[in-house]
């Protein structure tokens, strides 16, 4: 049967069904069925709690301690930017169906709501952040240097690549150079270049 097929999971449409059941068989498919089930099978043994209130102080332990009256628990992700929310990890999937249907727990003075964990496949990979840069800020960082060379250092400081982030690039390349070689026979690598290979690069500069 002909006609144009669509993978989902892959995002990559097929002229037909044929060339659908080699895409399937696939090394590129398989592995990304492999992370879904994976994420699926860890959503399914987690629960995630809301309503937290920040100006209360509460450790990872201490709800650790609270959730372990349903299963043994693995791990705890607690909302380290506003303290509103956390995830639980069981061991077991059963021991998360126990705190759904219970609904609610108390840790400490406060009584929260449990609900199951959500984990959508397509966005499961970090947004990247871009920077930009504040001319204002800029100028008034310079303005407040009496030397030139003071505010050269300054501007560098502020908006050219440090070795930590030059780091994180070359981590980004050998990362990129391993995922390419299974669709190369060949030796491939991937290597920084333009201003990020020198030290013009600026935060937020693309490889």
């Amino acid at each position: 049967m002909s006609g144009v097929q669509w993978c989902d999971l892959c995002k990559v449409r097929l002229s037909s069904e044929a060339l659908l059941h080699m895409h399937d068989n696939g090394k590129r498919h398989h592995k990304k069925v492999v992370e879904r089930d994976a994420l699926q099978a860890l959503a399914a043994r987690s629960v995630f709690i809301s309503g937290l209130n920040p100006e209360i102080v509460i450790t990872e332990s201490e709800i650790s301690e609270a959730l372990s009256c349903f299963g043994k628990v693995e791990k705890v992700h607690l909302d380290i930017r506003r303290g509103k929310y956390v995830i639980v990890e069981f061991d077991q999937e059963f021991s998360a169906h126990k705190a759904i249907f219970e609904d609610k727990i108390r840790i400490g003075h406060q009584v929260l709501p449990i609900r199951a964990r959500k984990i959508n496949f397509d966005q499961c990979k970090a947004k990247s952040k871009i920077y930009e840069i504040d001319t204002n800020k800029l100028i008034n960082e310079i303005n407040g240097l009496a030397t030139f060379a003071g505010q050269v250092d300054s501007l560098l400081e502020l908006y050219c690549l440090n070795d930590t982030e030059i780091t994180e690039r070359i981590k980004c390349t050998q990362t990129l150079t391993v995922a390419l070689s299974d669709y190369f026979s060949s030796d491939v690598h991937v290597r920084i270049f333009g201003s990020s290979s020198t030290s013009l690069g600026t935060k937020g500069s693309d490889i």
